[in-house]
């Protein structure tokens, strides 16, 4: 004969055995249960994954250079928000053709431009380039990107960080327009290039208002140490004294020469951070940069950029 402790162990076993049958009555007989139905849903709630919550989370950061700023992030992201974000980016989106593609960058004349999509990646397109306001392919960038959906809890997340990051340089009105994904395969690459846009760029909400990119994060999501080689991103007017296994001298593969620049090396976890404009609205040439071609592994990152917006296009100086 059980105890008087066995009890709350029975009844959970009886419950058990009762919910059994009512499983079994439902599904084989048609039968519904009101409560059962209710119950139902407090089990699939249950058993569902727990949505994603914004820890609380450190980074550390490196002045690389002050004029012009040039920030090293040291784990930005942790391993988890990093595979989340990548995870995101494989997911189906609208595509960067579409006319609901959110920011102007994924808007631009992508009507009119087929872009190869990667069908093991759906989200993910050959990178593109700006020539006059207009996308196109370019030999210069062969990497593959798309969007990350700006209202993912996850992405959310992230941009709440580098709100905070920024602190004032930001004013009200200004936003971070769609983040992106973008991933480099072995041989892939982004010659030397500038984030900002050479005139402001409208956006398109009916507004009549224009943006421009006033800062950059680069995030690294993937970059597996040992089998990543290659890849770096390259400042070539940035003289940064060396800091290794972060960031060093460009040596020329030929000739042994070390080219001017800084170097950084691909860190999952780690991003980097500029600034791209001038205080008068100009583009700020000495953060041109490049993707050095990746000789093995992958590189996946995640490009923000914080936009400066503009009420009229004659006045993007103020």
């Amino acid at each position: 004969m059980g105890s008087a402790a066995d009890l709350p162990l029975l009844k959970i076993v009886l419950s058990s055995y009762a919910i059994t049958a009512l499983l079994v009555a439902s599904y084989s007989y048609g039968i519904t249960f009101s409560p059962f139905s209710q119950l139902q849903s407090i089990i699939s709630t249950l058993r569902s994954p727990p949505l994603f919550v914004c820890e609380q989370h450190q980074y550390t950061t490196e002045i690389v250079s002050i004029d012009p700023l040039l920030i090293y992030i040291n784990n930005f992201v942790s391993d988890k928000e990093a595979q989340l974000l990548v995870a995101t980016g494989f997911v189906s989106l609208p595509s960067a053709s579409s006319s609901i593609a959110c920011s102007k960058e994924k808007l631009s004349q992508t009507s009119k431009l087929e872009l190869t999509k990667d069908t093991r990646e759906p989200n993910l397109e050959s990178s593109v380039v700006y020539l006059e306001d207009r996308k196109v392919p370019s030999k210069s960038r062969t990497s593959r990107s798309g969007a990350l959906d700006p209202t993912s809890p996850i992405t959310q997340c992230v941009l709440s960080r580098a709100s905070a990051f920024l602190g004032t340089l930001l004013s009200p009105i200004d936003d971070f327009g769609t983040p992106q994904l973008v991933r480099y395969e072995q041989g892939q690459k982004f010659d030397v290039h500038h984030d900002w846009y050479d005139s402001p760029q409208r956006i398109n909400d009916g507004s009549g208002r224009f943006f421009n990119r006033i800062a950059s994060f680069f995030v690294y999501l993937e970059a597996e140490e040992g089998k990543v080689r290659g890849g770096e991103t390259w400042f070539p007017h940035i003289e940064a004294k060396e800091n290794p296994g972060k960031w060093g001298k460009r040596v020329n593969g030929m000739g042994g020469e070390v080219e001017k620049g800084a170097l950084f090396v691909p860190r999952k976890g780690n991003a980097l951070f500029w600034v791209n404009l001038h205080a008068n609205g100009t583009g700020d040439e000495r953060v041109v940069h490049a993707g050095l071609p990746l000789l093995s592994g992958r590189k996946t990152a995640m490009n923000i950029w914080p936009r400066k917006i503009y009420e009229r296009r004659r006045g993007w100086f103020t």
